[in-house]
């Protein structure tokens, strides 16, 4: 969307296209932040966060029903706008690499120690809402294109539970990041920097996007 050919190249019905499979490619990061991240990471650190508090572990219980909810509601969205790809598979954009897939299990085992996860929660949930923000604000212009409202409603009921989470996130950086030894948080924010740098240079998925809308032609 912010390079010059989004413009400069595709046409009117190209750049809807474009916005079409990205919205689906947005619902299955999230799916995938979710359900293959974060749901197996908080669920291991049930029995940590009891011996805490039990406020602190209930928080956890409800972070854990409520990610799941918003798994099933992405993945039904997904179903909806293109069957015949998401019904015997949650991803057709997003592909993870073997050693990735690995990581995420290290972390799943190890969640205090490789503890980047919050953080990347934590920066996830906080562009939920301001996802959200923009979306409101496209579609009270008058001016603008109208936005699809079920897509609308949902970005709309996950970032209410979001704006929660962040919250619980906070608590979960004082008990285990900020209490980690100095080289595990030097170690946590190398593994961080290099995780964000996917979202920050357009990779595969923004190319197979590219590929799916000329190969469709």
């Amino acid at each position: 969307y912010h390079c010059p050919s989004y413009l400069n190249v595709l046409d009117a019905d190209d750049r809807r296209h474009y916005n079409q499979l990205y919205a689906q490619f947005v619902s299955e990061q999230f799916i995938f932040l979710e359900d293959r991240f974060l749901c197996r990471v908080v669920d291991s650190l049930l029995p940590w966060a009891a011996g805490i508090s039990t406020d602190l572990k209930k928080c956890l219980e409800i972070f854990l029903e409520e990610e799941i909810k918003h798994t099933e509601m992405f993945r039904r969205l997904n179903r909806l706008c293109q069957p015949e790809r998401y019904n015997l598979n949650d991803y057709y954009f997003l592909r993870l690499k073997k050693h990735e897939d690995h990581v995420i299990s290290l972390m799943a085992q190890m969640p205090r120690h490789l503890n980047f996860w919050i953080w990347i929660a934590f920066l996830f949930e906080e562009k939920t809402i301001d996802a959200f923000t923009q979306y409101r604000i496209q579609q009270r212009d008058q001016s603008a294109n109208r936005l699809d409202p079920l897509h609308y409603h949902v970005h709309q009921f996950h970032m209410r539970d979001e704006a929660r989470h962040i919250q619980i996130d906070e608590h979960l950086l004082q008990h285990i990041f900020d209490k980690s030894s100095f080289l595990i948080r030097n170690l946590n924010v190398a593994l961080l920097k290099k995780t964000m740098s996917n979202y920050t240079t357009p990779k595969r998925s923004n190319i197979f996007i590219i590929e799916d809308i000329v190969t469709g032609k």
